[in-house]
């Protein structure tokens, strides 16, 4: 996309995620997150633009969404859990820690993980 349209383009996005609804008139989002201020700021980070927190509606079987035909299945059913804005981390297998992590092995992964081509 262009440059100029990137505001208009996440604004848009935004609403449509926030106005999602199950056939029962459920909202799906309960919160969006911006990781970023605009076009630049996206650029040049490594999260997406828009952080999506799902209501409880979403994990209804089946999931219908309002105005459609469309039944939503999960492809990921065990990638189905929700995260605090306390914080979590999303990380590639090779740093697989188990159920917890100690701060040294936390601050030791970021490290790793924001160097350049991890």
């Amino acid at each position: 996309m262009a440059r100029e349209s990137y505001d208009q383009t996440r604004d848009a996005l935004e609403s449509e995620l926030r106005n999602l609804r199950s056939a029962d008139g459920e909202p799906l989002v309960s919160n969006i997150v911006r990781t970023s201020a605009g076009v630049e700021d996206a650029l040049n980070q490594r999260v997406p633009d828009l952080i999506v927190h799902w209501s409880d509606a979403v994990f209804v079987k089946p999931l219908r969404l309002c105005g459609s035909q469309v039944e939503a299945k999960f492809d990921g059913r065990k990638y189905v859990g929700q995260h605090g804005l306390e914080g979590f981390c999303v990380a590639p297998d090779a740093f697989d820690y188990g159920d917890e992590i100690r701060a040294e092995e936390m601050q030791a992964l970021f490290s790793r993980l924001l160097q350049p081509g991890a």
